[in-house]
């Protein structure tokens, strides 16, 4: 049911663009949570992506209506649990 929202709700490119930050997500999750060493390159290419990913975005989102919105939160939602 909330895949079937998200496909409604949100861009294609908006959540593949989302969905693009699970790698970084797991290697922040993985310090976090297992104590992994976050090494300063790796901190340093998880804010490149980051910054990467909402500067495209960004120009997708000023004109965006609400549902857009929630279905880009959804996928972001969704990516967080595919990670844990």
């Amino acid at each position: 049911m909330c895949y079937t929202y998200i496909r409604t709700a949100s861009l294609a490119s908006n959540a593949t663009l989302i969905g693009s930050t699970e790698v970084v997500l797991t290697v922040l999750f993985a310090a976090l949570f297992l104590g992994e060493k976050l090494t300063q390159a790796k901190f340093i290419l998880a804010i490149i992506s980051f910054s990467g990913v909402f500067l495209l975005l960004g120009t997708h989102t000023q004109g965006a209506m609400k549902s857009s919105l929630v279905g880009d939160l959804l996928v972001l939602l969704n990516t967080v649990f595919a990670v844990i």
